[in-house]
């Protein structure tokens, strides 16, 4: 992965001078994403701020997270970090969320995470 450059030549028999232009590719490693923390149990109106439970790298930026079914109320998702914070308000049973990073050029990675919320 990285950056290489290049320089293409146009040759035209009936053109002087030669066309000739650089250009650069680069190739980002695939986005993938690392499970931190696979579950968490909140405590009802407790303040959390900056939970991280999955990582991207790779990719193209900017990375840019969403998450399905929604939060428990209280509670919010970064798009920028992934990260969840606020005080949930109601409890709940364990459920699965899914939070998916995608890159700049729409290639996504998903983690599951189980949020439980108790009294």
């Amino acid at each position: 992965q990285g950056a290489t450059n290049y320089t293409m030549t146009i040759n035209d028999a009936g053109a002087d001078p030669n066309a000739t232009q650089g250009f650069t590719i680069t190739i980002n490693a695939p986005l993938t994403t690392t499970l931190v923390s696979s579950g968490y149990v909140l405590n009802q109106g407790t303040l959390y701020t900056n939970l991280q439970p999955v990582t991207a790298s790779g990719g193209t930026a900017p990375i840019t997270w969403g998450v399905s079914p929604a939060l428990p109320t209280g509670l919010s998702l970064n798009p920028a970090t992934g990260q969840i914070s606020g005080t949930p308000t109601a409890t709940q049973i364990g459920t699965d969320y899914t939070l998916t990073a995608t890159e700049a050029n729409g290639s996504t990675s998903s983690k599951v995470v189980n949020i439980a919320i108790i009294g």
